[in-house]
C-alpha cells in the first residue's frame, strides 16, 4: 500500500513528468492496488542462447555479439539471468564472458566467485600520438577480457585495431556515438600483469574513454579508474589561407 513516509518534505512516492521535473502529491491520486511480476522462467546459468544447453560455444557467440550491439542482439530478463556466469551478482560482464570461456575450454564445472576473491582494482590510462590512441591498463593480476567504450568523431576500420596481448581476439562495433571494442580469447588466455597496452587505434583523431570493463583471467570483475584525461600530441603543423579573404571589415 501506498506509505508516506516524509512527512517534513512530502518528498515520498513522487513521480516526475517526460521533462523530469517532479510532480507534486497534491496533483498526484493515490489508489491502492497490486503489482504482478510475470515469473522469468528456468533459470539456467550458462545458457545464453536459450536453446536449453549450457556452456556451449553457441553462448559465447551470442554474448559476444550481445556487448557489441546489444541492440541487434539484445538480452531478455531470463538472458540477463543466465548471462551471471561468475554468480558475483552483475550480469551480463566482460568477467561473466570471461568465466563462460574458461568452463567451455576446460569442460569442467563452473564454481561462483569465493567471498573475499571479488577485491580486485586496476587503472587505465591512455595516449593519442600521431593518430594512434594507445590505451594502457595497470594490474597486479592477469586480465582476461576488456570491453572499453570510446567516444570519437573519427571512423575506425575494424583492421586499425590490435589487442596488446598474443592471443587475443578484438572485436568492435561503432555506432554515430560510440565506438565499441571488446577483447577476449576463445582459447582460454590471458594478458600479463604489470603495466601493459592493452590496445591501440590507428586513424584515430579524437577521442574520449567512455566506459571500461574489466576481467581477471579467472572472470572475476574488476573496478577501473581512469588516469587522467586524454593527452592529445599535435605530429604535425599546418598554416592555413585565412578565410574568407579578404576579410569584411562589418
Amino acid at each position: 500500500r501506498f506509505m508516506f513516509l516524509d512527512g517534513a518534505t512530502r518528498n515520498d512516492n513522487t513521480l516526475t513528468d517526460a521533462d523530469g521535473k517532479k510532480i507534486e502529491q497534491q496533483d498526484i491520486d493515490y489508489t491502492d492496488g497490486s503489482v504482478y511480476f510475470n515469473d522469468v522462467g528456468q533459470i539456467r546459468i550458462g545458457d545464453i542462447n536459450l536453446n536449453g544447453l549450457t556452456y556451449e560455444i553457441s553462448d559465447v557467440v551470442y554474448f559476444t555479439n550481445f556487448m557489441m550491439n546489444p541492440v541487434l542482439y539484445p538480452f531478455s530478463i531470463l538472458q540477463y539471468a543466465n548471462s551471471d556466469v561468475n554468480q558475483d551478482g552483475l550480469a551480463a560482464t566482460v568477467a561473466d564472458l570471461v568465466k563462460l570461456i574458461n568452463v567451455v575450454v576446460s569442460g569442467s564445472a563452473h564454481a561462483p566467485v569465493a567471498a573475499g576473491e571479488q577485491d580486485l582494482n586496476a587503472s587505465i590510462s591512455s595516449r593519442l600520438v600521431d593518430h594512434r590512441l594507445n590505451v594502457v591498463y595497470e594490474t597486479d593480476f592477469a586480465v582476461g577480457g576488456a570491453l572499453i567504450t570510446i567516444a570519437t568523431q573519427s571512423t575506425i576500420e575494424p583492421g586499425s585495431i590490435t589487442a596488446g596481448g598474443s592471443g587475443m581476439t578484438v572485436t568492435s562495433f561503432q555506432d554515430d556515438k560510440n565506438l565499441r571494442i571488446l577483447i577476449y580469447s576463445m582459447e582460454g588466455a590471458y594478458m600479463p600483469s604489470g603495466e601493459n597496452e592493452v590496445l591501440t587505434v590507428d586513424g584515430i583523431e579524437d577521442y574520449a574513454i567512455e566506459a571500461v570493463d574489466l576481467a581477471s583471467s579467472d572472470g572475476r570483475y574488476v573496478p577501473v579508474a581512469l588516469s587522467g584525461g586524454p593527452v592529445n600530441v599535435p605530429g604535425d603543423f599546418v598554416l592555413h589561407q585565412n578565410y574568407p579573404n579578404p576579410f569584411n571589415p562589418d
